[in-house]
């Protein structure tokens, strides 16, 4: 029974530690996506190999974003796969030079973000942001 308590012990101090961990990691990739989004929305036509980085970068982390909303929101995990399924056509159009299906994804990208946002977080009197805990 102390073994055990010991164990339960050990597990909560270090529980904090991890969840602090998973959204320092999320947060460090929304602010990615931030710069991302913001190189994007200041390119005209969206093509060419700046718009495919930032459009492949940002997919990348929407992958993660996937994973990380499955295991607390249903409807945050269904606007990170809307979003990346966006930002995958995005790369296709900045690719093959196609600029206006380039920025209707661009469009439906930004429409996820704000979607999500809106719901899931709240702005601080400071001008940051934190998760709306309602998982």
């Amino acid at each position: 029974m102390k073994a055990l308590t010991i164990v339960l012990f050990a597990l909560l101090l270090g529980l904090p530690s991890v969840i602090a961990e998973q959204y320092r990691d999320f947060t460090a990739g929304m602010k990615a996506c931030h710069e991302s989004y913001h190189a994007l929305a200041d390119m005209p036509n969206k093509t060419g190999r700046q718009a495919i980085h930032h459009a492949e970068r940002m997919a990348s982390i929407y992958e993660d974003m996937i994973g990380f909303w499955r295991q607390r929101n249903a409807a945050a995990a269904k606007w990170a796969e809307q979003g990346k399924a966006a930002l995958v056509v995005l790369a296709a159009a900045a690719y093959s030079g196609d600029s206006a299906r380039a920025n209707e994804a661009f469009a439906t990208v930004g429409q996820t973000c704000k979607e999500c946002h809106d719901a899931r977080r709240v702005k601080l009197p400071d001008g940051h942001y934190e998760f709306k805990h309602q998982w």
